[in-house]
Parts: C-alpha cells; sequence; structure tokens
C-alpha cells in the first residue's frame, strides 16, 4: 500500500504537461560504442522550435482553461536544449497575455513541492527554507540547513554537511557557479546521503557572491 493518502494530497490541483515525442528518447546518434579503448554509451537531446512550441502551447491552452497559470521547468543553467526551451515559452507566451507564466530550474521545481516521511506516513510540505553556508575556501557548501513546514503547520529541521565538492559546467552563465556536492542529511536521528547541486552568482574573479540556490 502506497504512504500517500488521500489526506495528503486534499486540495491539490494540478496538470503535469511533459513532452515526450522528442528529445533524448529520440535523438542521434545514440548506441553503444564497442570500438574504443572501453565501451562507451551516447545518448543526443535535440529540440526543434516547432517540437518545443507544441508542447507550449497545449500547456498554455489547459491553463487558460483553468487558473491561468503556468510554471515552466527547465534546466536552463547547464543545457542549450533548455536555453531554447525557455526562448520558445517566452515568445509563446505573448499569445497567452491572460496566462501567468513562472519558469523554474528543474532542482528548485522539486524542491517547491516536498513530502516527508513520518512513521510510514508521507507528510506534505508547505513551505521550504534554505540556508547554506560556505567552506573556508569561499568557494563551496560547507552546511545546509533546510526549514520544512508541514500541513498542518509544524516545522521541521532538515540539516546536512557536503562531504565532497566538484565543480560543473554553467554553459551560457559568466558569472554563475555551479558545485555538486555529496551531502549527508540528518533529520530526527535518521541520516541519508544524495548528491545536491549548488549554484552561485560569482564576481569577475569567479568566487561567489550571492548564493542563488
Amino acid at each position: 500500500s502506497s504512504p500517500l493518502k488521500n489526506h495528503l494530497v486534499d486540495g491539490v490541483d494540478m496538470i503535469i504537461v511533459r513532452e515526450l515525442n522528442s528529445g533524448i528518447y529520440y535523438g542521434t546518434p545514440r548506441g553503444i560504442y564497442e570500438d574504443g579503448p572501453e565501451p562507451r554509451a551516447v545518448n543526443t537531446m535535440s529540440y526543434t522550435w516547432s517540437e518545443i512550441e507544441r508542447v507550449t502551447r497545449m500547456g498554455f491552452e489547459l491553463a487558460r482553461k483553468r487558473r491561468k497559470k503556468l510554471t515552466s521547468v527547465d534546466k536552463s543553467n547547464v543545457l542549450e536544449t533548455s536555453q531554447l526551451w525557455r526562448r520558445v515559452v517566452v515568445e509563446v507566451a505573448k499569445d497567452y497575455p491572460d496566462v501567468e507564466l513562472n519558469h523554474l530550474l528543474v532542482d528548485n521545481a522539486a524542491m517547491q513541492r516536498g513530502w516527508l516521511s513520518r512513521q510510514g506516513e508521507l507528510v506534505s510540505l508547505r513551505e521550504l527554507t534554505l540556508t547554506t553556508r560556505l567552506a573556508a575556501d569561499g568557494l563551496s557548501q560547507a552546511h545546509v540547513t533546510l526549514l520544512a513546514r508541514d500541513k498542518a503547520g509544524d516545522t521541521h529541521t532538515i540539516t546536512g554537511e557536503v562531504l565532497r565538492c566538484a565543480p560543473l559546467i554553467a554553459r551560457g552563465h559568466e558569472h554563475m557557479l555551479i558545485v555538486e556536492g555529496l551531502t549527508r542529511w540528518h533529520y530526527q536521528g535518521l541520516t541519508g546521503y544524495g548528491i545536491c547541486e549548488y549554484a552561485h552568482q560569482t564576481d569577475a574573479a569567479g568566487r561567489p557572491v550571492v548564493p542563488i540556490d
């Protein structure tokens, strides 16, 4: 039986529109290659303007018939395909001035709706506040604190220690530093591990100035 109970999602009203007719599932070249010193696998993510526009208009049409709100989720901080995606969405939005458009990076979108498992039951989180502290080198994260408020108004504190960090490429963003870190999380005596991404605006020297995610 699922721990996701009806009373936890009471009042939730959303439609998720996902593009599955193109992108990485259909892009070429693709395959597993055995012609080098070791096996190599390749998948290609490719989108055309019209492919993105098709699913975007579907989202806007659905939003127009409902609450007139649309959130586009992408990975435009590192993927060129998502940068084009956002351009198309912004352009199409001009045809729907009555619909409120928001953009979210997929990492942030995952944090906008969260759940805690408490005694085998999922608790719906309605508000999340994330604070971080840089390490002594000023270039990477050291500690993370997540304050989560659930549907009943109770507050949960989750703390994290960033054990290892590796820089990622912030394509198309000159003044941004993205770091991927192995993080150890603590909550009510429980410990878990996960890979998290931390992004910062940077100065001309490439040092973080304002944490943004």
